[in-house]
């Protein structure tokens, strides 16, 4: 099971940005393999999606996923991406941006709650 989930908007992104965008994802310390990456390819001009399915071939935890609907917003691949996802923790990345090195590992740790886990398994 993933740590985290991530889903990245992708439409027509520079290339030359979207691999730092992927190296900042590969260089997490969480583990790149403890990441479940969703990119969604949001009404792209066609050359992006073999791009990108060439680029993550051997990534077995990256999904990329087509979406055309005409919609010009990164809250409508986002919220597609949503109903990919496994990991209990979500983020959101932009194809044009970077996360820091420790940025998914901060941010789980930081989201776990000990007493509220006590709360739920003591439920049952």
């Amino acid at each position: 099971m993933y740590k985290v989930s991530v889903v990245t908007p992708f439409h027509n992104v520079d290339m030359g940005m979207f691999e730092k965008c992927a190296e900042s994802m590969r260089c997490q310390t969480i583990g790149f393999e403890n990441v479940e990456w969703i990119i969604v390819v949001h009404n792209c001009e066609p050359k992006y999606l073999p791009l990108l399915t060439e680029m993550f071939k051997n990534d077995h935890n990256v999904l990329i996923k087509e979406l055309n609907d005409g919609m010009h917003t990164p809250a409508t691949p986002r919220n597609h991406g949503i109903q990919f996802v496994t990991a209990p923790y979500l983020g959101f990345l932009d194809g044009d941006d970077s996360y820091t090195p420790d940025c998914l590992e901060v941010a789980r740790r930081e989201m776990v709650v000990p007493w509220l886990t006590i709360a739920i398994c003591s439920r049952q």
